[in-house]
């Protein structure tokens, strides 16, 4: 994933086709959550103040899906 955003490559398409698919994304944004949440129990609520990816990736949903 990090290797896809530093290279600017599509984050919500299959690797292998220009099919809309968000699933890795959506993994990697779970994980990072998950990890964050480790760190520091109080740092969802600062998160969803700044936090876009989900407005984000429901936008691309209805576009595509």
């Amino acid at each position: 994933m990090r290797n896809r955003m530093n290279h600017n490559e599509p984050l919500c398409f299959s690797f292998n086709s220009s099919q809309y698919d968000c699933q890795l994304a959506v993994g990697v944004y779970q994980s990072i959550k998950e990890t964050l949440c480790w760190m520091d129990q109080e740092i969802l609520a600062w998160l969803a103040s700044v936090d876009q990816v989900e407005d984000q990736i429901k936008a691309m949903d209805s576009k595509y899906l």
